[in-house]
């Protein structure tokens, strides 16, 4: 008998949980307890998708609450995979940014996985993704 998916969108769960969790989808491999603090602190929206203690997919959406919203991370558990827990994901968390209705969702997909997102309604588009390689200096004032 196959467990029930549930997905919860409070941000209070352990965060130890969610570093194993990560390492064990060999994915955010450098953050700390830290990181991923400060990551749930300003995020506007985490999902989580638990087979009874067992969380098994996490989704991340960072926003203003109001123009964008922009799908950070979605990684659903190598051992849980290809069972619908990422589009359940998908699909509550854009419910949920349904309610302030963005002018734009975006993500950046990883390479092979777009036709997943295309199937959700996600389209391609011709903007050019820049990223800063190197660390800005800091203000010294």
């Amino acid at each position: 008998m196959t467990q029930t998916v549930s997905i919860r969108f409070d941000k209070g769960f352990d965060l130890d949980t969610w570093l194993r969790f990560y390492h064990a989808c060999d994915w955010n491999r450098d953050n700390t307890v830290h990181n991923l603090a400060v990551m749930r602190d300003h995020a506007y929206l985490i999902a989580t998708a638990w087979k009874g203690e067992s969380m098994v997919g996490t989704l991340t959406v960072l926003s203003d609450g109001l123009n964008y919203a922009t799908i950070d991370d979605l990684v659903v558990h190598p051992a849980h995979r290809h069972q619908g827990i990422g589009s359940q994901m998908m699909h509550a968390a854009l419910a949920r940014l349904g309610a302030i209705d963005p002018s734009v969702i975006k993500l950046n997909a990883v390479p092979g996985v777009e036709p997943f997102y295309t199937r959700l309604g996600f389209e391609a588009s011709n903007e050019t993704a820049m990223y800063l390689r190197e660390r800005p200096a800091s203000d010294p004032s």
